[in-house]
């Protein structure tokens, strides 16, 4: 039924769904298309219901003169309360041994950054420059 319904609803023209709905606000009118094919991915494939063999399913905006809208916020407001799963990045770095394991890292990527440059210039140098180099003399 509701699989129906939201087929037929996708396949009108925008001027047919205006003229459809007209008490609705067009902002709505734009996402029933998608929320019709939610509802019943939501409703077969994650809670289960089987469309073949199906019950009476109610959808409501209120239950009593209350707005079911506060069920979304409610939902966003504890979502927001969750703690935050650490990384095993984070975790690692807020260890002693994280931290030991860090300072080493940067000293050998300095030590490697420092070889390459000292071997570049050491390849680019004259000649004369390579002899001082390697015999060790000054060049002052």
């Amino acid at each position: 039924m509701i699989r129906m319904e939201g087929m037929i609803y996708c396949n009108l023209t925008w001027a047919q769904v205006q003229a459809k709905y007209p008490n609705d606000q067009p902002r709505y009118l734009a996402n029933y298309c998608f929320n019709t094919a939610y509802i019943v991915s939501l409703l077969q494939f994650s809670y289960g219901f089987n469309p073949v063999e199906r019950g009476n399913i109610t959808f409501m905006a209120e239950v009593a003169g209350v707005n079911l809208d506060w069920t979304l916020g409610a939902m966003l407001f504890e979502a927001s309360n969750i703690p935050e799963v650490p990384t095993p990045m984070t975790s690692l770095i807020h260890t002693p041994g994280g931290i030991v394991l860090l300072i080493l890292s940067v000293a050998l990527l300095v030590t490697v950054v420092g070889l390459f440059l000292f071997n570049w210039r050491r390849a680019s140098a004259p000649d004369t420059e390579k002899k001082r180099l390697l015999l060790g003399e000054s060049s002052y």
